[in-house]
C-alpha cells in the first residue's frame, strides 16, 4: 500500500471518523489527495457495515414471535416481552403494523367469506360473574349476548401507566362447548389500531396496553361473526 503524503496528518481515529461520516473539512481535504488514507478509511467502512449486518436486529424478537404476537397466541411472559421491545424498536414495530395491516384486510373480507355478523346486545352484569375473570367484581364488568353466546368483558384503567385492559370470558347458554382456538379482534373506533387474540382452554382473553378510547370486538365463531360496539376504555368509567 502507497505511503500517505502528509504522515501525522490524520490519525486512525480520524479515518474512523471518517468511516462514519463525521470527519472535519481538513481530514476530507486530505483523503481527496492521499489515496493510502482514502482506501484505509473505506476498508473500516466496509468492515463497520458487515459488523453492523452481523448485529442488525440481533435482540428483537423473531419473525415468528412477532406473528404470534399479533395472533394473540404467546405466553403472558413472552408477551410482555415483545411489548416491552416494541416500545423502543421502530423496526418491529413496522413489521407489527405490516402484520396487523394483513388482518385488517382478512378482516374487511369476512362478509365475502359468508359469514353471518350477529350484534351482541348488552345485559345487566350478573353477581359473581367477573370472579371466572379476575376473582372479583367491579364496575368495569360488562355482560353481553348473542345467540347462545354470553361474553363478559372486564374493563380495567391502570391510572398509574395510563393504559387500559380488557379481559373476557366466554360460556355458552346450553352448556355445549366452545369451538377451538376462536379468533378475537379488538378495533379502535377512530383508528386503524387492531389487536388479536385467541380465546384460550379456560374460555377467556386478554387485551393489554390500550390506550384511552372506544373500541370494537370482533369473535369468529364457526360462521358467525359476533360484534360487540362502544367499548370505552378510559379513566372516566374504569376503576
Amino acid at each position: 500500500m502507497a505511503e500517505c503524503i502528509a504522515r501525522g496528518t490524520v490519525t486512525d481515529d480520524d479515518l474512523l471518523a471518517a468511516a462514519d461520516g463525521e470527519a472535519g473539512p481538513t481530514v476530507l481535504a486530505h483523503l481527496a489527495q492521499c489515496t493510502r488514507c482514502a482506501n484505509v478509511a473505506l476498508a473500516y467502512a466496509q468492515a463497520q457495515q458487515r459488523l453492523t449486518r452481523a448485529v442488525f436486529r440481533l435482540d428483537c424478537p423473531s419473525s415468528l414471535a412477532l406473528a404470534e404476537y399479533v395472533q394473540g397466541v404467546l405466553l403472558a411472559t413472552q408477551r410482555q416481552t415483545v411489548a416491552a421491545h416494541l416500545v423502543d424498536c421502530v423496526h418491529c414495530t413496522a413489521d407489527v403494523a405490516a402484520l396487523r395491516q394483513a388482518q385488517r384486510q382478512e378482516a374487511r373480507a369476512a362478509p365475502e367469506r359468508g359469514l353471518r355478523r350477529l350484534i351482541a346486545t348488552l345485559l345487566p352484569a350478573p353477581v359473581g360473574l367477573a370472579a371466572g375473570l379476575r376473582g372479583r367484581a367491579d364496575d368495569g364488568l360488562r355482560v353481553y349476548t348473542a345467540g347462545n353466546l354470553t361474553i363478559a368483558l372486564d374493563l380495567l384503567w391502570d391510572q398509574a401507566h395510563q393504559h387500559g385492559e380488557i379481559s373476557g370470558l366466554l360460556t355458552t347458554s346450553d352448556g355445549a362447548p366452545l369451538p377451538a382456538d376462536i379468533p378475537v379482534e379488538l378495533h379502535q373506533a377512530d383508528s386503524t389500531t387492531m389487536q388479536s387474540v385467541v380465546v384460550d382452554a379456560t374460555a377467556t382473553f386478554l387485551f393489554t396496553h390500550l390506550v384511552a378510547g372506544q373500541y370494537q370486538l370482533d369473535l369468529t365463531i364457526d360462521d358467525q361473526l359476533i360484534t360487540i360496539t362502544e367499548i370505552n376504555v378510559n379513566t372516566d368509567n374504569l376503576s
